[in-house]
């Protein structure tokens, strides 16, 4: 695999580690360690999320069907390793 999950937040482009940790083992039995949420971090995202949406609303149609198109292309070009986190962060084949 060439990606290890890292568990951290990501928040308005930043990552964000929490003091708070806890590992999940997927069926595997390799673990990963994962940050805690909080109510802060929720509101943190949640004020990047408004933030965001205001942005958003105020592009062209033109403009939000290319950043879409560029999110499926990523998507497309990294289905695999995706899938491969996917599976050993949940264990799921």
């Amino acid at each position: 695999m060439t990606h290890i999950p890292h568990g951290d937040h990501l928040i308005a482009g930043e990552k964000i580690r929490t003091e708070g940790r806890f590992s999940s083992a997927a069926a595997t039995g390799q673990a990963h360690e994962f940050s805690v949420g909080t109510p802060e971090l929720v509101a943190q995202a949640c004020a990047a999320a408004e933030a965001a949406f205001e942005t958003f609303a105020a592009s062209t149609r033109e403009e939000r069907a290319a950043l879409l198109e560029a999110i499926a292309e990523e998507i497309d070009a990294r289905g695999e390793a995706i899938t491969e986190v996917g599976s050993a962060e949940t264990g799921l084949p």
